[in-house]
């Protein structure tokens, strides 16, 4: 490590991983050296704790939870996207900023690679660095179903369960039926989502600052369904009809199993996520590494 130890005011960042496997211990205790060298505070999430026991920490660690998270000044996901969307429930309403360093696999919100480690850290601590504003989405329930964290930056997703028969999802546009489907299930996702689950099951790449939000059916019996892309000051009503009695429905990370009576009411949330984008980095150039775009990859 070179450079001279910064001064100024030590700033305090929040750490999360979930990602323990044994070539990445290497890299989660060298996170944990570069800060304690900047004299960070630290806050670490339990999880963190829990899969990386062997991490060695030199300096007072504080527990990350949802009371202390509005202490940070930044967040640190270290992962994949997953993790990224843990670290955000820390956050919630607070739009704390959140840095992903990804030691997962695709990783398209933790776009930081490994071998930047040193620099990103050094950004973070010096604030060098943008905010990437990202949308929300919010899901009312009558019964506040995910409470107390009732959004999601990628997607809302209700699923047939195991080998049950296709199910039948009303939606409704603001008030209005727009169709049922017949499928195997129905996502609804932000702009960033649309490079999530909703690209695996055909929808279309949106620009994560773009104001839509993205329907996407999921295995459609009629091959006429599309996936469609609505302006993001919408009302979305979901209604599901099932042989079955219980249907899955998955906001990001979570996932509940639940009567199928219930009405699933999403819209854009009044808060954002703020996204840490060091310099040089941007969603195009992302989308190019990621997805190989401009490489033969037959040689």
């Amino acid at each position: 490590m070179c450079g001279a130890k910064p001064k100024g005011n030590a700033i305090r960042i929040g750490v999360h991983a979930r990602v323990a496997y044994e070539e990445t211990i290497a890299v989660l205790q060298q996170v944990i050296e570069l800060l304690e060298f900047h004299e960070c505070v630290l806050y670490v999430s339990h999880t963190f704790l829990k899969k990386a026991p062997q991490i060695v920490f030199n300096r007072r660690v504080h527990r990350l939870q949802a009371d202390s998270a509005a202490q940070c000044d930044a967040i640190l996901s270290l992962g994949g996207d997953g993790t990224l969307l843990e670290a955000l429930t820390y956050v919630r309403g607070r739009e704390i900023p959140i840095m992903g360093i990804n030691i997962g696999r695709l990783g398209f919100l933790s776009n930081i690679a490994k071998k930047d480690i040193e620099k990103a850290i050094h950004h973070l601590v010096e604030k060098k660095y943008t905010l990437d504003k990202r949308a929300l989405l919010r899901l009312k329930t009558p019964d506040n179903l995910f409470s107390p964290i009732h959004f999601a930056l990628n997607e809302f997703v209700v699923l047939r369960r195991d080998h049950s028969s296709m199910i039948c999802i009303h939606c409704t546009i603001n008030g209005r039926l727009l169709s049922k489907f017949w499928a195997d299930g129905f996502i609804v996702s932000t702009a960033t989502g649309s490079t999530a689950y909703a690209l695996s099951c055909g929808g279309p790449i949106l620009h994560p600052h773009s104001s839509s939000l993205l329907a996407t059916p999921i295995n459609s019996h009629n091959l006429s369904v599309r996936p469609f892309v609505l302006p993001d000051d919408v009302c979305i009503d979901l209604e599901v009809e099932t042989r079955g009695d219980s249907i899955l429905a998955s906001l990001d990370s979570r996932s509940r199993v639940v009567a199928p009576q219930i009405k699933f009411s999403l819209c854009k949330e009044s808060f954002s996520a703020q996204l840490i984008q060091l310099p040089g980095h941007h969603f195009f150039k992302t989308l190019k590494d990621k997805l190989r775009w401009g490489v033969d990859i037959r040689n």
